[in-house]
Protein backbone atom coordinates (compact mmCIF):
# COMPACT_ATOMS: atom_id res chain seq x y z
CA UNK A 1 0.00 0.00 0.00
CA UNK A 2 1.20 3.39 -0.77
CA UNK A 3 2.05 5.93 1.68
CA UNK A 4 -0.95 8.15 0.87
CA UNK A 5 -3.47 5.14 0.89
CA UNK A 6 -1.98 4.51 4.50
CA UNK A 7 -2.08 7.77 5.57
CA UNK A 8 -5.90 8.12 4.61
CA UNK A 9 -6.95 5.20 6.37
CA UNK A 10 -5.12 6.05 9.45
CA UNK A 11 -6.57 9.51 9.18
CA UNK A 12 -9.82 7.94 9.31
CA UNK A 13 -9.56 5.49 11.90
CA UNK A 14 -7.73 8.27 14.14
CA UNK A 15 -11.12 10.66 13.60
CA UNK A 16 -13.14 8.04 14.06
CA UNK A 17 -11.75 6.96 17.41
CA UNK A 18 -11.48 10.72 18.90
CA UNK A 19 -15.17 11.29 17.82
CA UNK A 20 -16.05 7.47 19.32
CA UNK A 21 -14.16 8.24 22.93
CA UNK A 22 -14.85 12.19 23.04
CA UNK A 23 -18.99 12.32 21.96
CA UNK A 24 -20.15 8.83 23.00
CA UNK A 25 -17.55 7.80 25.63
CA UNK A 26 -17.35 10.89 27.12
CA UNK A 27 -13.69 10.51 27.71
CA UNK A 28 -11.40 13.61 28.82
CA UNK A 29 -9.94 15.44 25.60
CA UNK A 30 -5.94 14.56 26.72
CA UNK A 31 -6.93 11.14 26.63
CA UNK A 32 -8.72 11.08 23.33
CA UNK A 33 -6.07 12.85 21.69
CA UNK A 34 -3.57 10.58 23.18
CA UNK A 35 -5.33 7.30 21.96
CA UNK A 36 -6.10 9.06 18.41
CA UNK A 37 -2.39 10.05 17.83
CA UNK A 38 -1.32 6.28 19.21
CA UNK A 39 -3.88 4.50 16.20
CA UNK A 40 -3.13 7.18 13.53
CA UNK A 41 0.84 6.60 14.27
CA UNK A 42 0.40 2.89 14.49
CA UNK A 43 -1.92 2.22 11.59
CA UNK A 44 0.33 4.35 9.06
CA UNK A 45 3.49 2.76 10.00
CA UNK A 46 1.83 -0.70 9.79
CA UNK A 47 -0.03 0.27 6.60
CA UNK A 48 2.65 1.89 4.91
CA UNK A 49 5.78 -0.13 6.29
CA UNK A 50 4.61 -3.73 7.20
CA UNK A 51 1.74 -4.24 4.93
CA UNK A 52 4.00 -2.40 1.44
CA UNK A 53 7.18 -4.59 2.43
CA UNK A 54 4.49 -7.81 1.96
CA UNK A 55 3.47 -6.55 -1.04
CA UNK A 56 7.16 -5.72 -2.52
CA UNK A 57 7.67 -9.49 -1.66
CA UNK A 58 4.85 -10.71 -3.80
CA UNK A 59 5.44 -8.63 -6.31
CA UNK A 60 9.23 -8.96 -6.03
CA UNK A 61 9.59 -5.41 -6.38
CA UNK A 62 12.55 -4.63 -3.97
CA UNK A 63 15.22 -2.13 -3.59
CA UNK A 64 17.25 -4.26 -5.81
CA UNK A 65 14.57 -4.65 -8.50
CA UNK A 66 13.55 -0.75 -8.46
CA UNK A 67 17.32 0.14 -8.63
CA UNK A 68 18.01 -1.95 -11.14
CA UNK A 69 15.04 0.05 -12.71
CA UNK A 70 16.26 3.26 -12.45
CA UNK A 71 19.58 1.84 -14.58
CA UNK A 72 17.71 0.57 -16.92
CA UNK A 73 15.77 3.64 -17.67
CA UNK A 74 19.09 5.80 -17.72
CA UNK A 75 20.15 3.70 -20.37
CA UNK A 76 17.15 3.91 -22.08
CA UNK A 77 17.12 7.69 -22.22
CA UNK A 78 20.13 7.56 -24.05
CA UNK A 79 18.79 5.49 -26.58
CA UNK A 80 16.12 8.04 -27.06
CA UNK A 81 18.71 10.16 -27.79
CA UNK A 82 19.62 8.25 -30.27
CA UNK A 83 15.96 7.57 -31.61
CA UNK A 84 15.64 11.12 -32.18
CA UNK A 85 19.09 11.43 -34.08
CA UNK A 86 17.66 8.71 -36.28
CA UNK A 87 14.02 9.98 -36.63
CA UNK A 88 15.85 12.90 -38.79
CA UNK A 89 16.70 10.13 -41.18
CA UNK A 90 13.73 8.53 -41.99
CA UNK A 91 12.69 9.14 -45.51
CA UNK A 92 9.32 8.34 -45.37
CA UNK A 93 7.12 11.00 -43.99
CA UNK A 94 4.55 9.45 -42.53
CA UNK A 95 7.23 6.57 -40.91
CA UNK A 96 9.22 10.11 -39.53
CA UNK A 97 6.24 11.48 -37.71
CA UNK A 98 4.93 8.31 -36.23
CA UNK A 99 9.15 8.21 -34.35
CA UNK A 100 8.65 11.85 -33.66
CA UNK A 101 5.65 11.49 -31.76
CA UNK A 102 7.34 8.01 -30.49
CA UNK A 103 10.16 10.27 -29.06
CA UNK A 104 8.19 12.94 -27.81
CA UNK A 105 5.92 10.27 -25.37
CA UNK A 106 8.74 9.08 -24.10
CA UNK A 107 10.55 11.66 -23.10
CA UNK A 108 7.07 12.92 -21.50
CA UNK A 109 7.12 9.25 -19.82
CA UNK A 110 11.05 9.23 -18.69
CA UNK A 111 10.36 12.50 -17.57
CA UNK A 112 7.45 11.30 -14.93
CA UNK A 113 9.93 8.63 -13.43
CA UNK A 114 12.16 11.11 -12.71
CA UNK A 115 9.35 13.20 -11.66
CA UNK A 116 7.54 10.50 -9.84
CA UNK A 117 10.05 7.61 -8.77
CA UNK A 118 6.81 5.52 -7.74
CA UNK A 119 5.75 5.10 -11.05
CA UNK A 120 9.00 3.46 -11.62
CA UNK A 121 7.42 0.23 -10.12
CA UNK A 122 5.14 0.04 -13.16
CA UNK A 123 8.03 0.64 -16.21
CA UNK A 124 8.70 -2.82 -16.88
CA UNK A 125 6.42 -3.15 -20.00
CA UNK A 126 7.42 0.37 -21.13
CA UNK A 127 10.75 -0.63 -20.85
CA UNK A 128 10.45 -3.86 -22.65
CA UNK A 129 8.68 -2.36 -25.51
CA UNK A 130 10.77 1.31 -26.05
CA UNK A 131 13.89 -0.72 -26.37
CA UNK A 132 12.77 -2.78 -29.69
CA UNK A 133 12.05 0.29 -31.48
CA UNK A 134 15.20 1.82 -31.79
CA UNK A 135 16.38 -1.19 -34.10
CA UNK A 136 13.63 -1.35 -35.99
CA UNK A 137 13.97 2.25 -36.91
CA UNK A 138 17.47 1.70 -37.60
CA UNK A 139 16.70 -1.14 -39.81
CA UNK A 140 14.20 0.09 -41.40
CA UNK A 141 16.28 3.66 -42.62
CA UNK A 142 19.08 1.85 -43.47
CA UNK A 143 17.04 -0.16 -46.25
CA UNK A 144 15.23 3.06 -47.12
CA UNK A 145 17.66 5.32 -47.21
CA UNK A 146 19.54 3.94 -50.13
CA UNK A 147 17.82 3.52 -53.57
CA UNK A 148 19.26 -0.21 -54.18
CA UNK A 149 18.38 -1.53 -51.06
CA UNK A 150 14.97 0.32 -50.80
CA UNK A 151 14.22 -2.80 -53.77
CA UNK A 152 13.55 -5.80 -51.50
CA UNK A 153 11.03 -3.52 -49.04
CA UNK A 154 7.70 -4.42 -50.04
CA UNK A 155 4.59 -2.24 -49.40
CA UNK A 156 3.33 -4.78 -46.69
CA UNK A 157 7.16 -4.27 -45.03
CA UNK A 158 6.41 -0.39 -44.96
CA UNK A 159 2.82 -0.39 -43.90
CA UNK A 160 4.02 -3.03 -41.00
CA UNK A 161 6.79 -0.55 -39.96
CA UNK A 162 3.93 2.44 -39.57
CA UNK A 163 1.13 0.35 -38.34
CA UNK A 164 3.82 -1.22 -35.41
CA UNK A 165 5.35 2.41 -34.49
CA UNK A 166 1.20 3.68 -34.33
CA UNK A 167 -0.03 1.01 -31.87
CA UNK A 168 2.93 1.59 -29.98
CA UNK A 169 2.45 5.35 -30.04
CA UNK A 170 -1.38 4.54 -28.41
CA UNK A 171 0.16 2.06 -26.17
CA UNK A 172 2.37 5.37 -24.95
CA UNK A 173 -0.63 7.30 -24.51
CA UNK A 174 -2.59 4.96 -22.30
CA UNK A 175 0.66 4.57 -20.44
CA UNK A 176 1.24 7.76 -19.84
CA UNK A 177 -2.59 8.48 -19.14
CA UNK A 178 -2.23 5.93 -16.51
CA UNK A 179 0.13 7.59 -14.44
CA UNK A 180 -1.13 10.85 -14.95
CA UNK A 181 -4.10 9.39 -13.35
CA UNK A 182 -2.30 7.59 -10.42
CA UNK A 183 -1.48 10.98 -9.53
CA UNK A 184 -4.47 13.00 -9.39
CA UNK A 185 -5.53 9.90 -7.02
CA UNK A 186 -2.66 10.52 -4.55
CA UNK A 187 -3.78 14.33 -5.13
CA UNK A 188 -6.70 13.30 -4.26
CA UNK A 189 -6.22 11.17 -1.02
CA UNK A 190 -3.51 14.26 0.06
CA UNK A 191 -6.25 16.21 0.12
CA UNK A 192 -8.76 13.97 1.62
CA UNK A 193 -6.19 13.21 4.28
CA UNK A 194 -5.11 16.90 4.97
CA UNK A 195 -9.28 17.66 5.05
CA UNK A 196 -10.02 15.12 7.72
CA UNK A 197 -7.57 16.44 9.95
CA UNK A 198 -8.59 20.01 9.52
CA UNK A 199 -12.03 18.99 10.24
CA UNK A 200 -10.51 17.07 13.61
CA UNK A 201 -8.83 20.10 14.38
CA UNK A 202 -11.66 22.39 14.86
CA UNK A 203 -13.76 19.77 16.38
CA UNK A 204 -10.99 20.09 19.16
CA UNK A 205 -11.38 23.72 19.29
CA UNK A 206 -15.46 23.64 19.28
CA UNK A 207 -14.97 20.98 21.74
CA UNK A 208 -12.65 23.31 23.86
CA UNK A 209 -14.81 26.18 23.52
CA UNK A 210 -17.94 24.62 25.12
CA UNK A 211 -15.38 22.96 27.91
CA UNK A 212 -14.94 26.32 28.64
Amino acid sequence: MDSGKAELLAGIAGAGAFLTTLVVLGWPLWLCLTLTALIYLGLNMLLGGVVQNKVQQIMGVGAATLDQLSRQIDLHRQELKELRRWASSVPTPGIRLRVTNVCDLSEKIFRNFEEDPEDIRRAHRFLSQFKKVLPIVRDYVHLASDKDRRKVLTDEDEQNVAQTLEIFETNLQEAYRGFQENNVQKLRLATGTLKRMLEMDRSIHRSDRKSS
